[in-house]
């Protein structure tokens, strides 16, 4: 997803990104999975769709461990 989303090409980065998230899912794995879905929020964001981008954004604060604290808040905004 990263690289379609480097190269503007948004349309085939979020399938990338939503198999990816049903992979990290599947594993467990809460920190990646939170990872994908910034990146995730970055991609609708730079196709214009800033509902999405938020959703995405908002998901991956409830994914991140310790969510709620302000160093899993400032991780996830990091990647933004």
């Amino acid at each position: 997803g990263y690289a379609y989303h480097r190269l503007g090409r948004h349309d085939r980065s979020v399938p990338c990104y939503r198999l990816a998230l049903q992979l990290l899912r599947a594993v467990g794995d809460r920190v990646a999975e939170a990872d994908t879905l910034t990146r995730l929020g970055d991609t609708h964001q730079a196709a214009g769709q800033p509902e999405l981008a938020n959703q995405a954004w908002s998901e991956a604060l409830a994914a991140r461990p310790g969510n709620g604290t302000r160093t899993a808040r400032d991780e996830t905004l990091s990647f933004t």
